[in-house]
């Protein structure tokens, strides 16, 4: 299973109102570190962002303003709270854009499943869940980030 089609199954099930973070056996919702999760949220919008960029340009104006606001926070966060250098971070993103994949490969099948499903969301949702990831200092991880 592709990475993209295994992030698209877990996008599905958030935006159904299956729970994020399974129950802890005293009925708690287990409360995730903070860091957990920033940079799967980073490298999932960091690739939507290149697929608006590339694949829907000048459509949704807001939901692709809503990723690039999003990476900008998320990277500074990542920048803040790691050793990672602003020199490592950029070539995250672009490992994570997938520049080098062909247009016509991007813009179809689960990459593009993906970017559909996370703008019908909407910008709004987006958001939240980056504010949420860099609401308190923490070491970033890839943990559970949908």
């Amino acid at each position: 299973m592709s990475i993209i089609r295994a992030m698209l199954s877990l996008l599905a099930l958030t935006s159904l109102g299956a729970a994020p973070l399974p129950a802890m056996q005293d009925g708690s919702s287990r409360q995730k570190p903070p860091g957990e999760g920033v940079l799967c949220l980073w490298a999932i919008s960091t690739a939507m962002e290149e697929v608006g960029r590339r694949c829907t340009a000048g459509q949704d104006k807001e939901f692709q303003l809503a990723l690039s606001e999003g990476n900008v926070k998320l990277r500074s966060f990542v920048l803040a709270n790691s050793d990672m250098t602003v020199e490592g971070a950029t070539a995250f993103q672009k490992q994570m854009a997938h520049k080098d994949m062909p247009t016509a490969e991007m813009c179809q099948g689960d990459t593009l499943s993906l970017y559909e499903l996370m703008r019908k969301n909407g910008a709004a949702k987006h958001r939240s869940s980056v504010d949420e990831h860099v609401a308190k200092p923490g070491t970033p991880s890839w943990g559970a980030c949908l």
